[in-house]
């Protein structure tokens, strides 16, 4: 690795910020830094990293824009620049039309005992496992 007087760092000149936004719109998260060599700007959801596609698009900036928004693009969205000078990283949240950040995966009860029909002259009472 050759250092040399003019190398620098990143710094974020455009960061990302959060959105609420509609199922179907267009969102655009901002991300520009500088730094010599120039850093190479890297996106990641929920730590999975990004890569362009018909509804991704990543400038040659580092501006993403994610076209038709769908429920799942919901999450942390991460705008990572780096060089061999350093490494940074901006946050923003996006969740679309009002969906729910899940923390637990919600699952429904299933029995694990069936309950069986009895007759009986007395009270009884059935364990049922769910």
């Amino acid at each position: 690795m050759i250092y040399n007087k003019r190398s620098a760092k990143p710094h974020f000149t455009l960061t990302p910020h959060d959105y609420d936004s509609d199922e179907g719109s267009t969102i655009t998260l901002d991300c520009a830094a500088a730094g010599q060599p120039k850093p190479e700007i890297a996106w990641t959801r929920d730590d999975l990293q990004l890569q362009e596609s018909p509804r991704f698009k990543i400038s040659p900036e580092g501006t993403l824009t994610i076209i038709n928004l769908e429920r799942e693009d919901t999450g942390t969205y991460k705008c990572t620049a780096s060089n061999y000078i350093g490494i940074i990283t901006a946050v923003a949240q996006v969740r679309v039309n009002g969906s729910e950040i899940v923390l637990f995966p919600k699952v429904l009860p299933t029995f694990v005992t069936t309950p069986e029909n009895l007759t009986t002259k007395s009270e009884v009472w059935q364990d049922c496992g769910a």
